[in-house]
């Protein structure tokens, strides 16, 4: 399993992503991370198009399946 958290690029361009919001998501992803380091693997942070990453970590890792979660922001 290869754990991936995608960023999006418009991170900051949109009013309702002020700075509060911005700060707990870089906390909950620091947390996965500290998380999955302590049973032995880690996170990889990608950011961009999600399925532009993804396509890419599949082709770099050879991954036969991506299993994900959607985000329901309007972007």
């Amino acid at each position: 399993m290869i754990p991936v958290s995608v960023l999006s690029s418009w991170k900051g361009a949109h009013g309702w992503t002020g700075s509060t919001r911005q700060q707990f998501l870089c906390g909950c992803i620091d947390s996965l991370a500290k998380n999955i380091e302590a049973i032995g693997s880690r996170l990889i942070i990608r950011a961009g198009r999600a399925e532009v990453e993804l396509e890419r970590l599949v082709k770099e890792t050879g991954a036969r399946a991506v299993y994900f979660n959607r985000d329901y922001d309007p972007f």
